[in-house]
């Protein structure tokens, strides 16, 4: 597709072959976006990382932020609470936080600088960060807290392998897009026919927005369709009818040792 979103650069065709040749699809044709790994990591992998990595930062930080104004900045009378030394620190530099917080000692005032500007660093990159900038955010972060860079990659790896049921893994997608790719089928987009250039001469016509690039071959296609199938066709139930089943075993041990004693009796 002509545009520079991620969600629209690249899509697979969904709308059954049968009804295209027997022009039942109204000349719609309906899609599912097709995210290139990079992008599908940092809109759903990473903002959980960055989450998980965010949070035991923002704790210490938090922490000697309060506990270096109670000591060195006695003038304020109220204390900062957590969420408001964070505040702080996302306002101005690691440096300028330090000198605020009135921090003397050479080897305290390192420490400290080293905690605001990887806090500094997380917050930024998880707002607004490219791939890139991510996934070296990510990496140092890891590093400093005493982590491996190889676990990292190992739970990236893992996520990829155990992708949740509303993404299709793809290996390339055409004969000049080679990159891995992430179809996400929860999202159906539609067309028009018209739109779609087939032929090398259609990519002249001025409405054209789109031209296929590949077809998707068997197995693929099928598994693709059935997973698309199971998406929409999932039914959710209650809670209350989960928490019954989850609790079966239980009820019926809870009535068995009932009807034992009764039969003592």
């Amino acid at each position: 597709l002509k545009d520079d979103e991620p969600w629209k650069r690249l899509g697979i065709i969904v709308t059954a072959d049968c009804d295209i040749v027997e022009r039942k699809h109204g000349g719609v044709l309906s899609y599912v976006p097709v995210l290139d790994i990079r992008d599908y990591l940092s809109a759903f992998v990473f903002p959980i990382f960055f989450k998980r990595a965010l949070r035991p930062t923002g704790a210490e930080l938090a922490t000697l932020i309060r506990r270096y104004q109670a000591e060195n900045r006695s003038e304020f009378s109220v204390l900062l609470s957590s969420e408001a030394a964070l505040s702080w620190a996302e306002t101005v530099s690691a440096d300028e936080l330090a000198s605020e917080l009135r921090i003397g000692d050479e080897r305290d005032r390192g420490k400290f600088v080293e905690l605001a500007q990887a806090y500094l660093e997380l917050h930024s990159a998880s707002n607004a960060g490219t791939y890139d900038q991510m996934i070296g955010v990510l990496v140092k972060e890891r590093r400093r807290a005493g982590g491996k860079e190889d676990v990292f990659w190992k739970e990236v790896q893992n996520i990829v392998d155990n992708l949740p049921g509303d993404c299709f893994y793809l290996g390339r997608v055409s004969s000049t897009h080679k990159r891995m790719y992430v179809a996400y089928l929860r999202l159906v987009r539609e067309v028009r026919e018209q739109e779609v250039a087939v032929l090398a001469t259609d990519l002249e016509k001025p409405e054209v927005v789109a031209k296929r690039i590949s077809r998707l071959t068997s197995p693929y296609v099928y598994r693709l369709t059935q997973q698309l199938g199971d998406v929409f066709a999932s039914i959710g139930l209650p809670k209350d009818y989960e928490q019954s089943r989850t609790g079966c075993a239980t009820t019926l041990r809870a009535a068995r040792a009932s009807d034992e004693k009764e039969q003592d009796r």
